[in-house]
């Protein structure tokens, strides 16, 4: 069995799918085997074509040395006879021929399918990871507006605190003073009492 892959449009797998089927593979087995090899689904499907049209080809040839001479008076009945066998044949691989066909083409269909199928889930995907990205997103740039108002209010408290501090601190000195003059002028009209 040849391996060349399809890189020359002029070179199709014929010979490859007979030997496969004498050895017994059926069409799917030849067509994944194929693919394998790197032969394009239209090489294959001529390659299996052709196969089809040599093995009927080939069956007429053995019909045709089995046959034997016919005589003179015989020959209009073995014509009829073998225009029947061939009409026979033809339809018999016709048959084959669609059954055939109707394998790849299912084949195409489930292929396409699943292609859809992906096609949809890296889209959803993608999607996903959007939503995701522009949630993160958001809250960062929450986060950061928040963080630069807590830094501004922690200024603004700050600038009031060295504001105030001085102006609290000196109230609480003179507050102090005062209770201090209270309980000294207490203590003095306590002991004169």
């Amino acid at each position: 069995m040849s391996s060349t892959p399809n890189n020359q449009s002029d070179s199709l797998p014929v010979s490859d799918v007979i030997e496969m089927r004498k050895q017994g593979q059926d069409n799917n087995q030849i067509i994944q085997a194929l693919q394998d090899q790197g032969y394009s689904s239209s090489d294959i499907f001529d390659a299996l074509n052709q196969a089809d049209m040599q093995e009927m080809e080939e069956e007429k040839q053995q019909q045709k040395q089995q046959a034997q001479a016919p005589s003179p008076s015989s020959h209009k009945r073995s014509n009829a006879s073998q225009e029947e066998l061939i009409e026979e044949i033809i339809e018999e691989k016709w048959h084959d021929l669609v059954d055939k066909l109707q394998v790849v083409i299912d084949w195409k269909e489930q292929s396409e399918q699943r292609l859809a199928e992906m096609e949809q889930e890296v889209k959803s995907l993608r999607d996903s990871v959007e939503q995701v990205q522009k949630s993160v997103g958001d809250r960062l740039e929450d986060y950061d507006g928040t963080m630069k108002d807590v830094r501004r209010d922690v200024q603004a408290m700050e600038k009031t605190f060295s504001d105030a501090l001085p102006k609290f601190t000196e109230n609480v000195s003179e507050l102090r003073a005062v209770v201090e003059a209270v309980k000294s002028d207490g203590d003095s009209s306590a002991n004169t009492d």
